[in-house]
């Protein structure tokens, strides 16, 4: 592999002898426009794609609590099927495979940002300077799928009290937080998720700096129009409000704003997960239809 981590020599030996477990991971480039000697994997326009992808990748894995084990990345594939790439990542140990491709995928999501494009009304999620729609393999049962994103926020009062999600001044934020959210989301004339909305539930609130995470549950496998579009319909369906001569956007009694949002998508079964708060009344789920 040509971006394997380095190991020191003497320890060569003893790797040939440890099992060597690799987990095959894609995402397609959204803003690379694919040519034909991609298809080569000796090219020199091969590796201008799959050098930075690779380099990226191993910087997500040198810092996690893969380090020791991880070996490195590998690109295996460019095709032109809207620029996929094809990524084998290699690992010592015994590690069972389908654990170990749930973790890389949560490192890897962790280790991106995400990009609110509002001119074109979608999220990018970037790995360097590539937009990439991240794929992996959910070989495991689900119906649903739960998007957990935390958003900055401009007037949070915090106190330690915000630290108890039983707490009156937790609730106090988090009702009205869920019930704005669920409005937005359940809105059938601009929203695409109103069929599927499931629930909502905040699970932090936290200061320096002030933000507030939250998940949002769905009914239904499908997930790419999640990764692009639900932190714009949020934000496009939050309440406005005059502060100061300025136009903000409100959720719940939060000012919230689009910048270092964060978030990631993993799939769940709606009908077993129970949420690490109680749900309130403003928060009990929907009468749901299945897609």
């Amino acid at each position: 592999m040509d971006d394997l981590i380095k190991l020191p020599s003497d320890s060569s030996q003893a790797l040939n002898n440890i099992r060597r477990v690799e987990v095959d991971m894609s995402l397609r480039i959204l803003n690379v426009t694919y040519l034909s000697a991609m298809a080569n994997n000796s090219s020199a326009t091969f590796r201008l794609v799959a050098k930075p992808v690779c380099t990226e990748v191993n910087s997500f894995f040198v810092g996690s609590n893969y380090s020791a084990d991880y070996l490195g990345c590998e690109v295996r594939l460019i095709s032109d099927a809207s620029l996929l790439v094809e990524f084998t990542l290699a690992f010592n140990g015994s590690h069972h495979l389908d654990r170990l491709r749930w973790h890389v995928y949560d490192i890897i999501e962790g280790g991106t940002t995400k990009h609110l494009v509002r001119e074109r009304q979608l999220v990018y999620v970037l790995l360097g300077y590539f937009m990439v729609d991240i794929r992996t393999n959910w070989n495991l049962a689900f119906d649903g799928v739960e998007a957990r994103l935390t958003f900055p926020v401009f007037n949070l009062n915090y106190s330690y009290t915000l630290q108890d999600q039983n707490s009156y001044d937790f609730r106090r934020i988090a009702t009205p937080f869920c019930a704005d959210v669920r409005s937005i989301l359940t809105a059938r004339i601009k929203s695409p998720f109103a069929r599927r909305y499931h629930t909502c539930y905040v699970t932090n609130i936290r200061p320096g700096p002030d933000s507030i995470s939250f998940h949002v549950q769905f009914v239904g496998r499908e997930w790419r129009l999640l990764q692009k579009m639900l932190v714009y319909i949020l934000f496009d369906g939050a309440r406005e409000a005059i502060i100061q001569d300025q136009t903000m956007k409100m959720i719940g009694p939060l000012i919230i704003t689009p910048y270092k949002v964060d978030f990631i998508i993993k799939p769940i079964n709606v009908t077993s997960v129970i949420p690490s708060t109680p749900l309130s009344s403003t928060t009990t789920p929907t009468t749901t239809q299945r897609e």
